[in-house]
């Protein structure tokens, strides 16, 4: 986060863009491993075990959102270390995005709180997936020409 690290990196032999996707797919990675995929094998044993006790819904496509809300989580957390360089400042957007995403969430489909069933699913994935692409694409940008709000 320090302009002293990223004065440190672009001297050496990397491009900026490598550096980034390469800490990028490394924080990726260690998130999918970490999280996704024990939620995703917790809500498969559900699916699998969980009809005998007589779960309505999917458990699998409920998963599936579990791992798309953590992607636009930590999708917003690199949006706003790359553009926010104080770790506190940064964290308190990257919360505001988080909690936006699931107010907009809410907005599309009114049942997205259990309140009534789901309306609209695939129109709130979709929108959370180019969401979060689109927060990646501008930290890259930030990261890549070095723009910061606050340093």
């Amino acid at each position: 986060l320090d302009p002293k690290v990223n004065t440190f990196w672009r001297s050496r032999p990397i491009s900026p863009s490598l550096w980034f996707w390469s800490k990028y797919l490394i924080a990726l990675g260690s998130l999918v491993f970490a999280i996704a995929l024990p939620v995703l094998v917790c809500f498969w044993l559900l699916e699998v075990f969980g009809t005998r006790a007589g779960f309505q819904t999917s458990e699998l496509f409920v998963g599936f959102f579990v791992a798309l809300g953590w992607f636009g989580i930590f999708s917003a957390g690199v949006f706003s270390t790359c553009i926010i360089r104080r770790p506190l400042h940064s964290g308190l957007l990257a919360f505001a995005m988080a909690g936006a995403g699931l107010g907009l969430a809410q907005w599309l489909d009114s049942g997205w709180f259990g309140g009534e069933p789901l309306q609209r699913p695939l129109l709130v994935a979709g929108v959370w997936l180019f969401a979060s692409i689109a927060a990646t694409l501008t930290g890259w940008w930030a990261a890549v020409r070095d723009v910061a709000a606050f340093q």
